[in-house]
């Protein structure tokens, strides 16, 4: 809870904003007298000053786990709300208790950086590796024993029930008990790391181990002169099950020096983390806080709006995770790409901070997130496209070379006189969002060579099924263990339309596994719901593709009457035509 004073000329601030703004619209605010964006100003200082307050105080105390945060404090940092009249009605909009993975507030966001000054991320990273390794090491002995048997049974069908094969098992048996002390003298050897009482046994043990396998290995091999093949398959079969005993060995001191490496690592990164002081925790927090006011200032200039994080606007969009998931996902379909790139395969897709502010959102490079502000003026979807296209033009500034900034300037022939990059890139964000918000509607704002650049760079493929956005980055293996999944989950319109897809991936571009596969599973999501959108135009595709363009084009028809205004619908037309 902020301390009495910070509460005081909080809620001072707030009721000076409120009289100030009863007299602008009463045109009875004298000349003389702060305005309403002075005292809109004065209120946001107040607030942060407040924020900082609560968040040092907190952090001066803060245990071994997250921050503990009351409810009152944890509605300050996330909603900018405070005990005060103006503000009960409000919280209820903000505070939806939605919670969607990816999707942090304030709260959630110091917790973070808390985590990250005290290294307790790697650390649990570092923890899960060596419990993984612990897990492995448990193991090996059920394994070892396993290529043992395996072994002495290769050597047997070799050799027969005879004293040879009793002889060579014998000396075998002899290499296990001395086969683990020499792997670690043998790697020891090979790193430079002897001790000298390790030189004297390292002669000894190798003597005695390479002899035994010498002999062996001559009684196993067969005579030059013979030439039976199944018994040089026997030999060969023999040779290699005891090589794999020794690689069994070999595998255990690699498992047991990654043990020793991680546990230095944990040691280290504790070692590290306790000599953080709370002076030096408090700092980074009060980093991050101003790092997000600096964020929603420059998002409240993109919508050309004066920023607040206490929630005083009128007439403002109110975003919440569950709103800003939707529209992301939806995103997701027309721009397939946005999180295919080598930036987000370095550090993962962006994080999204649900910030107390209003503006539109913007991109965090620093710390691989969008900033959205809880509040806007436009759309929760405009908002989100303003961050996405930002986020695109880092990644293309830092990672492609600008390629997709030059693709737009030199393919748009209206944009090859621009000159200033920054001209460009303020026509590029205007033309995402249009692209994002309008476009995808089925709304033609867009210069036709503009739209056929963004079908080019941006938008799905009009040829391909629909996909969920979080399949186009699987692999076989693990699109086979989502079919897998799929298959085990109770049957539902959804589940089939997915399980459709997957096989069209796995397909590889055979039309008789397309027949056999995608398509029937296809049918069966419009049995159940025939209104499915995504299965509606994915079959017609299908169907495109196998030639059968009569079902072809009444699947389009159908997909133009379930969804007639959008971009989709435009293409299920124009792919109509083809068709014919």
């Amino acid at each position: 809870m902020p301390d009495a004073n910070r509460l005081s000329e909080l809620n001072a601030a707030l009721d000076e904003f409120l009289h100030t703004r009863e007299l602008e619209e009463g045109r009875e605010l004298p000349p003389e007298a702060p305005t309403l964006e002075d005292r809109r100003a004065a209120l946001d200082d107040k607030y942060w000053a407040a924020v900082r307050q609560v968040v040092s105080a907190v952090a001066e105390n803060a245990a071994d786990g997250p921050l503990p945060f009351d409810d009152t404090e944890r509605a300050l940092l996330d909603f900018g709300v405070f005990p005060h009249p103006a503000l009960e009605d409000i919280r209820s909009r903000l505070d939806t208790g939605s919670k969607v993975d990816g999707v942090l507030l304030m709260h959630e966001s110091l917790n973070a950086v808390v985590d990250d000054v005290l290294r307790r991320d790697a650390i649990a990273e570092y923890r899960a590796d060596y419990d993984a390794l612990a897990h492995d090491i448990a193991l090996w002995p059920n394994t070892h024993l396993a290529h043992i048997r395996y072994r002495d049974d290769k050597v047997r069908e070799l050799l027969g029930e005879s004293p040879r094969c009793s002889h060579v098992l014998k000396l075998l048996a002899d290499v296990d008990e001395k086969l683990e002390q020499y792997k670690r003298l043998e790697t020891r050897d090979a790193t430079g790391r002897m001790s000298n009482d390790d030189q004297k046994s390292w002669a000894t043990i190798r003597h005695y181990v390479e002899s035994r396998l010498k002999e062996a290995n001559s009684i196993l091999t067969p005579p030059v002169t013979e030439n039976d093949s199944k018994r040089n398959e026997a030999a060969a079969a023999a040779f290699a099950s005891i090589e794999s005993v020794q690689a069994s060995v070999a595998h255990l001191i690699e498992l047991h020096e990654k043990q020793r490496g991680l546990e230095q690592q944990i040691l280290e990164q504790q070692s590290a983390a306790r000599r953080v002081t709370s002076a030096e925790l408090v700092k980074m927090l009060n980093r991050e806080l101003s790092s997000v006011a600096g964020l929603l200032r420059l998002a409240a200039r993109y919508a050309r709006v004066t920023e607040c994080a206490v929630p005083i606007n009128e007439a403002v969009d109110y975003i919440d995770a569950d709103r800003a998931a939707e529209a992301m996902q939806r995103m997701l379909r027309f721009d397939p790409k946005l999180i295919d790139n080598p930036m987000a395969a370095r550090f993962g897709p962006p994080e999204l901070l649900l910030a107390p502010g209003v503006g539109d959102g913007v991109f965090d490079a620093s710390r691989n997130r969008w900033v959205v502000p809880q509040r806007c003026f436009s759309s929760t979807a405009e908002s989100l496209a303003q961050a996405a296209i930002l986020y695109r033009l880092e990644v293309d500034a830092n990672q492609m070379k600008k390629a997709l900034l030059s693709s737009y300037r030199e393919s748009i022939p209206a944009n090859r006189d621009v000159r200033a990059n920054l001209k460009l890139r303020s026509s590029l964000i205007r033309d995402y969002i249009n692209w994002i918000t309008l476009e995808t509607y089925g709304e033609e704002v867009l210069p036709r060579d503009t739209r056929n650049w963004f079908e080019r760079h941006i938008a799905p493929s009009k040829t391909e099924p629909w996909q969920p956005p979080e399949y186009r980055g699987m692999n076989a293996y693990q699109l086979k263990a989502e079919l897998k999944e799929l298959n085990e989950l109770s049957e539902s319109a959804e589940n089939e339309y997915r399980a459709g897809i997957v096989e069209w991936r796995l397909a590889g571009g055979d039309p008789q596994v397309y027949l056999e596969r995608a398509v029937p599973r296809l049918t069966r999501a419009l049995e159940l719901n025939g209104e499915h959108h995504a299965a509606t135009y994915s079959i017609g595709i299908l169907y495109m593709q196998l030639g059968d363009f009569q079902k072809a084009i009444t699947a389009f028809r159908r997909f133009t009457e379930l969804v007639p205004c959008s971009w989709w619908s435009r293409k299920a037309i124009e792919l109509c035509a083809q068709c014919r």
